[in-house]
């Protein structure tokens, strides 16, 4: 018989540091046979603790995440993929099939037919429809460059391009790019709305992600599968629904809609005469998948913990009801929310100048609560706990990157992109410190979007950068900073396995297409873009080679908009840059026509 191996076990009950381990052949002293069901029983007991907690763990989360049936679809989704439930992914599943559904879905709350954008319709005047502004407001597109002012004639272009419509009406008649949808919100729950006018804001600066769980990868890669955000959702509008709708956030507050505005532009443009706004908060909605809003709601901070850095950060503050665990809610300004994904949950970034100084981005995970109202009709929430919160410095368009790291380890690390020229990119400890990014010098053009997306057929990360010019952002007749805003897309990526992210494709500029009413009413319709244009959010709905990109963006600091553009029609405009190079090696004059 061939020689046993000796295992290291667990000490058996009652051995103490003087028991001697057994030879080879099995025995301890003062043991009995290697076949002693005593002993077996011993050895087992750590192994069978560990295998009831895992158990007790997955019954946890069941519980947890399957309230009801419409959640347990997902939940199977979610096992199907042989995907941790912990929020954490891999890198992509080895499962290469699709998730079965299931045929029936049990009753919900209420269907996702009924919208803001569709109840504002029926009124004598649609708040939801996109606005016209006076014409210093807008681009001037159609304008040759030598007759634009000169901070637009005289600067320079990517690779010495004029700026392009990204979105004319050709291509959204070609299915390259769906038309620009209105982010509508009701403003009558912090405004009194006269009946002819739009409110003083609209909200500023969407971003909208999916709520997709999926994100097509080696086949279908778990992204997202926070039980605190999607549970309240499948609860009310079901499984199914919920894989094609979109969640936003956006501020309402101090706008500049009627900037330079006297009162007859502010009665011929249908404008507020407020001077300013009656309420700042920010709202979190929920889209379906046409990005109507379905539902809106106030973003809370839940007291958990102190929270700030400045000296008036304050304590917990248990809830008045004195429940245990629970904690006071209050409405607070998310300056500048943009989403993000890591780890499987959905985070905001934002910033708060009074408690976290205005150089500081701060970040917290999403929670949403299904509740009901004082009439018993159901009711969403959405809030972030103080005890969560983590700061990066320094900027105010910080993107993240969430990437896998050693493909063995099952967390992604956290970066931060904290200016798009030159490239720097530094690591992001969400229960730590902030890092402070080391100082390079600087161009003008800078990060927009707060999530950078992982584009898995070329290992890279897309973002969408903009310049303002002039670059000074100094009051103006156009706005009260910066105006004349272009955007581009990029990517970064690393040349190998421990080297630093660098820059690998940049398009050239362009701009959304104005939306406006009366632009769209003159014959041929006028083709211009607003002179303050901000590009708040990016993601992808389904592949990064045939899928969708989500462009959401603010328009004139006033009101938000997003559309749909073919992930192909991104792909061809993304140019590769020479090794080394940076944005700023690429700008020049526009050659003068010939």
């Amino acid at each position: 018989m061939p020689p046993r191996v000796a295992v290291a076990s667990p000490r058996r009950y009652g051995s103490g540091p003087g028991s001697s381990t057994a030879s080879a052949g099995g025995r301890r002293n003062g043991g009995g046979s290697s076949s002693d069901p005593r002993r077996f029983l011993f050895q087992a007991i750590p192994y069978l603790l560990i295998i009831a907690g895992i158990a007790n763990y997955g019954l946890y989360v069941i519980h947890k995440v399957a309230q009801d049936e419409a959640s347990m679809s997902m939940l199977a989704d979610s096992l199907h993929f042989g995907q941790p439930l912990d929020g954490t992914f891999r890198r992509g599943s080895t499962n290469d099939s699709r998730p079965r559904r299931r045929a029936q879905e049990p009753p919900i709350d209420h269907e996702p037919k009924d919208s803001i954008n569709r109840r504002k319709a029926s009124q004598s005047f649609n708040t939801c429809d996109f606005r016209s502004y006076p014409s210093h407001r807008y681009y001037e597109v159609p304008k040759a460059l030598d007759e634009q002012p000169s901070f637009l004639s005289e600067a320079k272009y990517i690779r010495g391009e004029k700026p392009i419509i990204l979105n004319p009406p050709h291509r959204e008649e070609s299915g390259e790019m769906t038309t620009p949808t209105k982010v509508c919100l009701d403003a009558t729950e912090w405004e009194g709305v006269a009946s002819d006018r739009y409110p003083f804001s609209d909200g500023q600066n969407p971003s909208i992600v999916s709520l997709s769980v999926k994100q097509k990868a080696e086949g279908w890669a778990i992204r997202f599968f926070a039980a605190n955000v999607l549970v309240p959702l499948c609860q009310t509008y079901g499984a199914s629904k919920v894989e094609d709708m979109f969640i936003g956030v956006m501020v309402v507050g101090n706008a500049l809609c009627g900037w330079r505005m006297d009162d007859n532009d502010l009665r011929e443009h249908h404008f507020s005469d407020l001077k300013e706004a009656q309420d700042r908060r920010t709202i979190v909605t929920i889209l379906d998948e046409d990005l109507e809003t379905l539902n809106q709601m106030t973003l809370m901070l839940e007291h958990d913990a102190p929270w700030g850095t400045k000296r008036n950060k304050g304590e917990a503050i248990p809830d008045k009801s004195g429940k245990e665990g629970a904690f006071k809610r209050s409405v607070q300004y998310f300056d500048d929310p943009r989403f993000f994904f890591h780890r499987g949950h959905l985070y905001v970034l934002y910033r708060n100048g009074p408690k976290f100084g205005y150089e500081n981005q701060v970040q917290n995970i999403v929670h949403l609560e299904k509740t009901v109202d004082d009439q018993g009709k159901p009711l969403l929430k959405a809030f972030v706990k103080a005890s969560e919160t983590f700061v990066v410095c320094c900027g105010r368009n910080i993107a993240f990157v969430s990437e896998n790291g050693d493909p063995r380890d099952d967390y992604p690390t956290l970066k931060a992109l904290t200016w798009v020229d030159p490239v720097t990119v530094v690591d992001v400890d969400p229960k730590g410190e902030d890092k402070q990014p080391t100082k390079k010098e600087k161009s003008n053009i800078h990060g927009t979007n707060g999530y950078m997306l992982p584009l898995h057929a070329t290992n890279e990360y897309l973002g969408i950068a903009h310049f303002h010019r002039p670059e000074d952002r100094k009051e103006s007749e156009y706005a009260l900073h910066g105006h004349h805003y272009t955007h581009a897309f990029f990517t970064i990526a690393k040349e190998g396995k421990g080297s630093d992210y660098k820059l690998k494709r940049l398009s050239n500029e362009f701009l959304f297409r104005a939306m406006s009413p009366k632009l769209l009413g003159e014959n041929p319709p006028q083709i211009d873009a607003e002179t303050i244009q901000f590009s708040s959010g990016l993601d992808l709905n389904g592949s990064d080679v045939d899928g969708k990109l989500l462009i959401s963006y603010g328009i004139n600091d006033c009101e938000g908009g997003a559309f749909f553009v073919d992930m192909k029609v991104v792909q061809e405009m993304l140019l590769e840059v020479s090794a080394g190079q940076e944005v700023n090696d690429l700008m020049a004059a526009v050659a003068p026509k010939k």
